[in-house]
């Protein structure tokens, strides 16, 4: 819009200001408004009709808070005192431009950007000033926002712990920080930029690993965690952690990154790792030597636990018996130690694996008051069970120990208890993913245990105390070997007794019910080879693959009772070679022999003869691993030394 002036509509017509999007406005002078479009409207909340024509300088001044250049201004002499100060002046002709913050503009105040320039007549004279301004108030915060930004990261990239990066494909550095400086030990950024011409060759101690590093970084974009040793500016090596990403700008395409020292991670793994392997190589040491202890004293033992009971068969005085009956008693009792004691030693080695085979949880209670049933009737001990409804018939579970736990515990209530009853409640309850877990508590009325002492029941080699272990015996193993068995099993244990008052030992399983037909507890897992009835009625031709001389006796003795006699072999290549000389229905087949042991004979037989004799295993093994080996050798039945008559029959199908 503009006022009555001949000259000034010649020179900017008003029907076009209006639709100039910048702010226009004009003056001329004498300092009165004389152009004021819609634009200025609305940055000021002035409208012209309230500004043209009217005032001087002094009032356009007081109307919208901003002295305007003038002629002087023009030749470049603004007055230092201007309330709203332009920064950035600059001269285009007789143009003047710059930008200013004006407080009273609008709401609050603007950022604007305005150009000053001369208002010319028709004939070429100067009759006042025309100005276009804009409001920029955004572009500065932006821009405010921008630079605070460029400040922020600028401090966290120079004063950052972990070394940050810039770099190009051809092996050259844009940037780095000090961190990453001094980590391959230069004294700048500038200085490292400068020295670094191929990162591959001078930084990496195995250059391929760049060529490793960018054919990862290409296939998926980046790299996170991918370690690699470099070298230092001296040649000393160290390991880091580097992430990086592909970056694509104006600049063209880069890799941002980091990188963190972790010489010290990688020093710590090689030393746990060296421990781990000095440990498993300690851990196989014991293994061996558990393997070979029970194998050296089991083979007498068998000998002796085997000669005694089939010296029991014979006719002997009530003197000669009770003697011979001592010895095998004695026998089983130092069996039981050793046994425990190979017990504790694989629990702590770790060597102890829990088997999950389905069972009836009945008949294993039963058998084990069984064993327990001989002793307690010496001592005129009532023993009774009961099981709960709610309890699965049958489980998942470790059935030996299981039973190696219930044993235990009611042998020390018959151990402890002169007169009264032992008995067994098994309970239990559902639990969250479906198994159960079932409690057991073994109550007998004996001699009770006195609180301050209860504490030292689960140690290892602790008694109650002295006077106990000199009148009732044991080694203190039992209840050891029975809490760590029942923790292996997911469960726990614990006494509740009073002194002269009895004892109760609770314990918790945890088995999984299962539909699955339960093992027959008095058979081995072997997919056994049945002997049949009519082999039976004639004599089974039975190989016995035996070094130890004894042991071959006891054999030979044993089978001589079962009606049936054997041949011997000392080693396996005696066993392939009396094999390919005549066929036997069965081998009795120890485990470890001389040149050729039982599992590389086992395995030569299966090959050799496909529907070759029955293997049957006789070994002094101790571990749950023994029997694997035997089965994946193609054996077809286990019989652990000292091996026991019954035993024996029951796996030749004699029973």
């Amino acid at each position: 819009m503009m006022g009555k002036n001949t000259d000034i509509e010649k020179a900017r017509p008003a029907e076009i200001i209006d639709f100039i999007p910048d702010a226009i406005l004009a003056i001329d002078l004498s300092g009165t408004v004389i152009a004021w479009n819609k634009a200025m409207e609305e940055l000021t909340g002035t409208l012209a009709t309230d500004i043209l024509g009217k005032g001087n300088y002094e009032y356009a001044l007081h109307i919208y808070g901003i002295r305007r250049p003038t002629l002087a201004d023009l030749a470049l002499n603004p007055d230092p005192e201007n309330e709203a100060k332009y920064s950035n002046l600059r001269r285009d002709g007789n143009s003047i431009s710059g930008e200013a913050y004006v407080a009273s503009l609008g709401k609050g105040g603007s950022y604007i950007w305005g150009k000053a320039t001369p208002l010319y007549s028709s004939s070429g004279n100067i009759i006042g000033v025309i100005e276009s301004i804009r409001d920029i108030t955004e572009h500065k915060l932006a821009e405010k926002e921008l630079r605070r930004s460029r400040e922020k990261y600028h401090n966290i990239f120079e004063n950052s712990i972990l070394g940050l990066y810039q770099s190009i494909p051809e092996g050259r550095y844009q940037s780095v920080n000090p961190a990453f400086a001094r980590l391959f030990g230069y004294s700048s950024p500038e200085e490292m930029i400068a020295c670094v011409t191929d990162i591959g060759h001078q930084l990496y101690f195995n250059p391929k690993d760049r060529e490793r590093a960018i054919k990862q970084i290409i296939e998926q974009g980046y790299l996170e965690g991918f370690e690699l040793e470099v070298q230092r500016r001296d040649g000393t090596t160290f390991w880091v952690s580097m992430n990086t990403r592909i970056v694509q700008d104006e600049d063209g395409l880069h890799y941002d990154g980091t990188v963190e020292d972790i010489t010290k991670r990688k020093r710590a793994e090689d030393m746990l790792r060296t421990a781990k392997e000095v440990a498993e190589v300690a851990t196989k040491s014991k293994s061996d030597f558990l393997a070979n202890m029970s194998h050296e004293i089991r083979t007498p033992m068998n000998a002796v636990i085997g000669m005694t009971c089939l010296l029991l068969d014979e006719e002997l005085t009530v003197e000669q018996k009770e003697y011979v009956e001592t010895i095998r008693s004695s026998g089983e009792a130092l069996l039981d130690i050793i046994n425990d004691i190979l017990d504790i030693s694989k629990i702590e080695g770790g060597m102890m694996e829990m088997e999950h085979q389905p069972f009836r949880l009945q008949r294993c209670i039963e058998e084990s008051i069984g064993l327990g049933a001989e002793n307690a009737a010496k001592k005129g001990l009532e023993m009774e069970y009961k099981i709960e409804h709610d309890i699965p018939d049958v489980v998942l579970g470790d059935y030996a120990r299981l039973r190696q736990v219930l044993v235990n515990l009611i042998g020390n209530a018959v151990k402890f208890t002169e007169n009264g009853c032992i008995s067994i409640v098994v309970s239990g309850r559902k639990i969250d993913d479906g198994s159960y877990e079932i409690h057991f508590a073994v109550k007998d009325t004996g001699i009770g245990i006195p609180d301050d002492k209860a504490d030292r029941l689960f140690q290892l080699f602790s008694q109650v105390d002295a006077s106990t272990a000199r009148r009732y015996g044991g080694t203190g193993l039992g209840l050891a070997i029975s809490k760590k068995l029942v923790e292996m099993m997911n469960g726990k244990i614990w006494v509740e007794s009073r002194t002269g008052m009895g004892s109760t030992f609770h314990f918790t399983i945890e088995v999984q019910p299962t539909l699955s037909a339960p093992i027959d507890a008095g058979k081995s897992a072997f997919s056994a080879k049945s002997v049949s009835r009519r082999d039976l009625d004639q004599t089974l031709r039975i190989l016995l693959a035996e070094d130890n001389m004894i042991n071959q006796k006891v054999a030979l003795r044993m089978l001589a009772k079962l009606g049936l006699r054997g041949d011997v072999a000392c080693n396996g290549h005696e066993v392939l070679k009396a094999l390919e000389r005549q066929s036997y229905d069965v081998v009795l087949m120890d485990v470890q022999m001389p040149g050729m042991d039982g599992l590389e004979t086992t395995k030569a037989i299966r090959q050799r003869w496909s529907d070759g004799p029955k293997i049957i295993a006789m070994t002094a093994a101790a571990f749950k691993s023994d029997r694997e080996m035997c089965l994946e050798a193609g054996m077809d039945d286990y019989i652990r030394k000292p091996v026991r008559i019954e035993e024996l029959a029951k796996a030749l199908g004699l029973h």
